[in-house]
């Protein structure tokens, strides 16, 4: 079973793949018409009244009245189809830019935490007991959200201790 990261949406080859569906529904839709004609074009006039003949043409007329039904079939299943791929598609458009807002809405709560009083206090308590030098808070812009390495608490960076916490053996499993 495919998982979600084995799965991801292409709106651009979506929507060239979509016009086929549409064309296949035409010609599934041309064929069902043609083979309603060639049945309803088998008349006892042309077949004779010889019992061969006739039995032929019997035979002919609902071989293709029963495909004409089969086409006209798979041609409601066809449009049922691309009904539901449109909405599935308008769905899913929807869905990532709700996760966009969402995530930028995210990212701006965790650049206020980064700025608020609290982060200051922190970085100032962390550069008094010497796991920040002035020289490491200059250096990533100074910021209370910003760390050694460039990385923020907002962008997701890492520090070398969190690079390295899963070697130390120091965190307990839950």
């Amino acid at each position: 079973m495919a998982t979600g990261s084995d799965q991801s949406y292409d709106g651009d080859k979506q929507q060239q793949a979509a016009p086929k569906v549409q064309e296949s529904q035409e010609a599934v839709d041309s064929s069902a018409k043609s083979s309603y004609a060639l049945g309803s074009a088998q008349k006892p006039d042309v077949w004779g009244t010889e019992e061969g003949p006739q039995e032929l043409g019997y035979s002919a007329g609902d071989m293709f009245g029963g495909i004409s039904d089969v086409l006209s079939k798979e041609n409601a299943l066809i449009s049922e189809f691309e009904t539901k791929m449109r909405e599935a598609m308008a769905s899913i458009e929807e869905a990532e830019a709700d996760n966009e807002q969402t995530f930028r809405a995210v990212n701006r709560a965790l650049e206020g935490v980064a700025r608020s009083s609290q982060a200051s206090a922190l970085a100032s308590s962390l550069q008094k007991a010497g796991f920040l030098t002035e020289e490491d808070a200059s250096q990533s812009g100074g910021g209370a959200g910003q760390w050694a390495d460039g990385g923020s608490a907002s962008s997701g960076g890492e520090t070398e201790g969190t690079q390295n916490a899963h070697d130390q053996g120091q965190q307990q499993g839950v």
